[in-house]
């Protein structure tokens, strides 16, 4: 009898770690929707996303399936980023479908302050250092190269190691409201240049009014250097 008892438990180990062949393996549904969330989000610029697949409950009983898994997102889905929801179907032999939650981390090259900055700090490529970062979480954007940033201008204090955002720059002010200022009116055949006074602060690239000191009148032109506005055809009031 004593024999009897170790061969059925020997029996049990032996067969007790292997799948449940009458169920669905909960392991492939994971795997095929972070295959599917890996494919969808790999994009330019963006390192092999992480993606992390919510524990599935198992108590599930899922017939079978016969056919590949098919992933596939809900309508309700829109950017791909932190916690999403991805479908999971089989079509045969018994249909069913299974909502998988799944936590995604996008990694991807990001600008960040080197050190503590003061607002009004003019950016030089010393002050700023690009590093991975989950972008999946920067809801207020990012840059990922610090050329594009030189010269321009913190609106705020920055901490080391904080995000740059297009809420924290701002093109540098030439001129301010009330300068005296260079008008440079220029046609193709007419090149003038003038005494003014600005009417409006302006970066480089802004259109400001000015009043010509010499005839009173208002023009609209194009801030172009600190003190000089070009101004194509002159207006009138």
């Amino acid at each position: 009898m004593l024999r009897v008892v170790v061969w059925l438990l020997g029996s049990l180990v032996a067969t007790g770690g292997g799948a449940d062949e009458t169920i669905q393996d909960l392991d492939a549904i994971a795997e095929s929707a972070r295959t599917f969330l890996q494919q969808r989000i790999a994009s330019d610029g963006v390192s092999a996303p992480q993606v992390s697949i919510n524990r599935l409950d198992n108590r599930l009983r899922l017939t079978p399936c016969s056919a590949p898994l098919e992933a596939f997102l809900p309508q309700s889905n829109g950017r791909l980023q932190g916690r999403v929801t991805v479908g999971v179907r089989c079509v045969e032999p018994k249909p069913w479908t299974l909502y998988v939650q799944a936590q995604l981390q996008l990694l991807a090259p990001v600008v960040v302050s080197r050190r503590p900055l003061n607002r009004g700090t003019q950016i030089a490529v010393d002050d700023l250092i690009v590093r991975e970062q989950d972008i999946a979480q920067l809801n207020s954007g990012y840059f990922s190269a610090v050329d594009e940033l030189i010269g321009m201008e913190l609106t705020r204090s920055l901490q080391g190691g904080m995000v740059l955002n297009p809420a924290m720059l701002q093109r540098p002010r030439l001129i301010a409201r009330g300068d005296r200022v260079s008008i440079e009116v220029r046609s193709s055949q007419l090149q003038v240049r003038m005494a003014g006074q600005a009417l409006a602060d302006g970066a480089a690239g802004e259109r400001i009014q000015v009043r010509n000191l010499s005839s009173k009148r208002v023009v609209e032109g194009e801030v172009v250097a600190p003190g000089v506005v070009h101004v194509g055809t002159p207006t009138t009031d």
